[in-house]
């Protein structure tokens, strides 16, 4: 884990500080807007297959979150895939791992 966690932040576009305010500013400007709206239920009416894609120190969407997200979606031939030494955005991050994930989705 602590291997992990030091390849995202220094070896990859993870910016911890930032990305830490980042988050705060986000969710202060999207609070307001939320208004405790739960959003589980309409990932669940999405009948497409799908796969969510996460980075595994995703401090946005937080393990907890993309797996519930995974649960209501419930989509069994996708998967949610954790992209190690990733953030956010681990099409940026990591983009090898991102594409390798998309691929063998659509595969």
């Amino acid at each position: 884990m602590t291997t992990s966690l030091l390849s995202a932040v220094l070896w990859s576009t993870y910016n911890l500080p930032d990305s830490h305010l980042r988050y705060h500013a986000v969710i202060e400007t999207l609070w307001d807007q939320f208004d405790g709206h739960d959003l589980l239920p309409e990932i669940g009416q999405i009948a497409q297959e799908a796969r969510l894609i996460n980075g595994r120190w995703d401090d946005i969407v937080p393990d907890e979150m993309a797996e519930d997200s995974w649960a209501a979606l419930g989509s069994p031939e996708g998967g949610l895939v954790k992209i190690e030494a990733s953030g956010h955005n681990p099409f940026t991050e990591q983009p090898e791992a991102f594409g390798e994930a998309v691929l063998d989705f659509v595969r």
